[in-house]
């Protein structure tokens, strides 16, 4: 009986993601099947919908810098309802939540972690054995992996930025390892949300194969391409270069975008099939402001492709007549239904490049920088950067990263950490009729608020605004 109240109660919570209502709103009417063999537990870790269909990403995606909306279509998106958080976000608020938000990365987050949590727990009863080896580590691996990979993006967003000398008491995550939501654990530091990430994804990698047989499904490559994200947050870029190393060892295809249909309206196929660089596909929902209707490819980013580099026509649309730029590229291969946020082997290469350029090593981290370069250019316009000089080159690397990663939910963490630089802070602006808003370096909303009903129903302690 208690396993079922419990299916029941994370089977709501999940509803309430989607509609933006508490899950005490709803009541069980419908037969619930009780997961009992590994099958059913894999099974739920294989509903792609929930598991890789919604990212702990937008509100990354909305309040960075890839995009605007004109002041008409900002007054379009609505003033009630779910939108209404996401145009108080594009325009960092003060107050950002009215309540009862739906497509809020807070919920999407836990209700992977729960389902996760649910996994270990019936492992743990069925236990694991000779025959069902495989299977069981496959499993547990798995929920290891979403827990620790959902945990370090909610961390991008709810989290201070990670401070060495200050992330021992700096406000963390609810860390929580048990399947019942109704259990309100208190905000850790953030050093303790951290070292959970890190803690998890170790215990993935040690019982997940190199590659799964779906993108959809974690493997190796995935676990080590999250490090490397973990650890160049953290600063420690020789830890963050040697996870890159591990991942490239096992997938390190590049596409040559001279073999794209560059006309196409969509660049790439869909739900990444065939493509090389996909490492785990994950997806964020559909989300009003940055939908292809409102957005606006930032006029700097596109300004900063020069001659022959093809990304600006496998990722952006120019009408004609408007001179709106819209963003086609998404290796979810759709341009109505959310944005890949997934894992991919381009971002591990500017990842251990820039880690190598930091560790003084301009010339291994010119050979990945490159490489990826040379798949990105027409051969006529392609020229090799060169360089001893370390620092030149992380400031090509930096660079290359936001003209590569276009709405993958990587610029607001990028942007996060590389503040605490002087010589790569920015300052972001919009521009609303007569109305300038802007974000300074640091700023403490760079952290995101916690939802209305995370403060009021788990009693969180709210992050400073």
């Amino acid at each position: 009986m208690k396993l079922i109240i419990k299916l029941i109660t994370l089977s709501l919570l999940i509803i309430s993601a989607s509609c933006g209502k508490k899950y005490l709103d709803y009541n069980a009417t419908a037969n619930l099947i009780v997961p009992r063999k590994l099958e059913d537990f894999q099974a739920m870790l294989d509903n792609t919908n929930t598991m890789n269909e919604s990212s702990a990403a937008n509100l990354g995606l909305i309040g960075g810098d890839e995009y605007y909306v004109t002041a008409a279509q900002y007054a379009t998106t609505g003033a009630l309802g779910a939108a209404a958080f996401q145009k108080n976000a594009y325009i960092w608020a003060e107050q950002i939540y009215i309540g009862r938000e739906s497509q809020v990365d807070w919920s999407s987050g836990y209700n992977h972690i729960l389902l996760a949590n649910y996994v270990f727990e019936g492992t743990d009863k069925i236990g694991r054995t000779d025959d069902n080896q495989d299977a069981w580590d496959l499993l547990r691996g798995s929920a290891y992996f979403f827990r620790g990979y959902n945990l370090f993006m909610m961390a991008q967003l709810y989290c201070p930025v990670y401070n060495a000398a200050t992330a021992g008491t700096d406000l963390g995550l609810s860390l929580r390892t048990d399947s019942d939501p109704t259990m309100k654990p208190a905000r850790a530091s953030v050093e303790a949300t951290y070292q959970m990430i890190i803690e998890d994804l170790q215990a993935a990698e040690a019982l997940l194969k190199d590659k799964a047989t779906t993108t959809y499904r974690p493997g190796k490559a995935a676990v080590y391409a999250t490090l490397t994200r973990v650890y160049m947050q953290m600063g420690d870029y020789a830890k963050a270069a040697a996870y890159a190393d591990k991942c490239l060892a096992i997938q390190n295809g590049l596409i040559n975008f001279n073999s794209l249909n560059l006309s196409a309206t969509i660049t790439f196929p869909g739900n990444g099939v065939g493509n090389a660089e996909v490492i785990f596909m994950e997806n964020t929902q559909s989300v009003t402001i940055i939908a292809s209707a409102f957005y606006n490819a930032d006029t700097t980013l596109l300004k900063s492709y020069t001659n022959g580099d093809l990304r600006s026509k496998a990722y952006f649309t120019v009408n004609a007549t408007t001179k709106k730029a819209t963003f086609k590229g998404s290796y979810k291969g759709s341009i109505t239904a959310g944005y890949y946020a997934g894992l991919a082997t381009d971002e591990v290469y500017l990842n251990r490049a820039e880690c190598l350029a930091r560790l003084n090593n301009p010339a291994d981290a010119l050979a990945d920088l490159n490489k990826l370069r040379q798949n990105r250019f027409t051969p006529a316009t392609y020229v090799p950067l060169q360089s001893t000089d370390a620092q030149q080159v992380l400031d090509w690397i930096v660079a290359e990263r936001r003209k590569e990663m276009v709405m993958r939910g990587t610029r607001w963490p990028d942007l996060r950490r590389l503040n605490k630089e002087p010589r790569y802070a920015t300052t972001l602006t919009r521009v609303l009729d007569t109305q300038t808003f802007e974000l300074k370096p640091n700023d403490q909303r760079w952290t995101w608020p916690l939802p209305v009903e995370a403060i009021e129903n788990g009693g969180y302690e709210q992050n400073p605004r």
